[in-house]
């Protein structure tokens, strides 16, 4: 979820009451890692409980102070935390049974893969043993090998910057990436071997986030200028409805029990029996 505000229930000992968080995803509820916008430092948090525990991150990556981190995502099942730091490109790996900082990557200057470039989403994909990073150059997408962190394949838009994918999300079985370009209003399907393009989907523009339901049924996408939760069958990729919510959605999260959604009036939990409802009187 992107959070712009806290909610009430923040909690007081820290402070996050000034703070912006950008994106975070986890592959499991229990526990859940944030980092401040504007700085250098993660912030562990388990749902009911009523601290953060603060993570420091180093000050500096391609020798140039932290300017942005612009998201993070849990690894349960290596038990690695993936912060992208967006200005200043590189990637900070937490361990999290360690306690400790794995691994700094810098992917700019001297010893960088790209002259220049903003980081926004660092996803695993374990089927391919790499992880994807959703930029903002003429390559919006990339691939790195989860151990090496050396580039096997990136994607090459004609398209170039217009094609800036503020998240995007794998197919159950790994084999696929589904992008929405931010500026264009396209859902773009890339084969995730080749990150060749297979299929474009027209889609609201600045559709900011996309998940699938964690039984794969279901692909949903927030529609930032709408306010609207847009829901597809999953394998067939057709449009089965869609609901108002709240204005300037920004993320989802789905879970076994529900589907989360953070916008401007705050974050909204709802079921996904309720969903289930829904679709199948779309469907009839």
């Amino acid at each position: 979820l992107m959070i712009r505000r806290p909610p009430r229930s923040t909690p007081s000992n820290s402070s996050a009451a000034s703070d912006v968080y950008k994106r975070q995803s986890s592959s499991c509820p229990e526990k859940i890692f944030f980092a401040p916008w504007h700085g250098s430092s993660l912030r562990e948090y388990i749902p009911g409980t009523s601290h953060f525990r603060e993570i420091k991150l180093p000050s500096r990556i391609n020798g140039k102070p932290v300017r942005e981190i612009f998201s993070v995502f849990h690894d349960c099942t290596r038990g690695l935390v993936y912060a992208a730091s967006n200005i200043n490109p590189g990637i900070f790996v937490y361990d999290v049974n360690k306690q400790e900082i794995k691994r700094v990557v810098e992917l700019s200057g001297k010893d960088g893969i790209w002259p220049s470039t903003h980081i926004f989403v660092v996803k695993p994909n374990h089927s391919r043993k790499s992880l994807f990073l959703s930029m903002y150059t003429e390559y919006p997408l990339a691939e790195l090998d989860e151990k090496t962190f050396r580039l096997k394949s990136r994607s090459d838009c004609t398209w170039k910057v217009r094609n800036a994918f503020f998240d995007f999300a794998f197919s159950p079985d790994g084999k696929f990436v589904y992008a929405p370009a931010i500026f264009r209003g396209i859902l773009f399907k890339f084969d995730a071997r080749t990150l060749e393009v297979v299929k474009r989907i027209k889609i609201p523009p600045h559709s900011r986030s996309i998940k699938f339901s964690t039984d794969g049924k279901y692909l949903f996408l927030a529609s930032y200028l709408d306010g609207e939760i847009l829901v597809y069958d999953g394998l067939r990729e057709r449009k089965v409805f869609s609901f108002y919510i709240t204005p300037r959605v920004e993320a989802l999260q789905t879970t076994k029990k529900y589907l989360y959604v953070a916008g401007a009036g705050g974050i909204f939990r709802i079921s996904n029996k309720a969903l289930g409802i829904l679709i199948r009187e779309r469907k009839d």
